[in-house]
């Protein structure tokens, strides 16, 4: 049976559920797994907006999963899909913004004079 979303566990009631089954506090946890108690509580939380760059929140949930015995690859996908960033169609990529900056052609009579020493 397909659980519908709001049926659906976040990445952070999973984890503080398999805490909590296991009886451990967040001080405790943070002491084993050496991440701070306040970046345990966001991951629990789902408040991702402590964490600096996306890496360290996957680094962190998966050291935090594989501490309490959850599969990682299980958590980050849960993670992802609670987190999908659709990015606009305009050209806000490297390239995008690489030819935006790229201006026309411009003659002067300095590149003239360069192109005619060079033949």
């Amino acid at each position: 049976m397909i659980k519908s979303a709001i049926q659906q566990k976040t990445i952070g009631d999973l984890l503080k559920e398999k805490r909590k089954e296991r009886k451990f506090t967040i001080e405790q946890i943070a002491e084993f797994t050496k991440i701070r108690v306040e970046y345990i509580k966001a991951l629990e939380d789902t408040d991702y907006s402590v964490f600096t760059s996306e890496v360290y929140v996957k680094g962190f949930l998966r050291n935090y999963t594989k501490f309490l015995g959850i599969n990682s690859e299980h958590a980050l996908a849960l993670y992802r899909r609670e987190n999908i960033v659709k990015i606009p169609h305009s050209d806000t990529t490297f390239f995008g913004k690489f030819k935006a900056r790229t201006r026309k052609l411009v003659i002067t009579p300095n590149r003239i004079i360069a192109s005619v020493q060079f033949c």
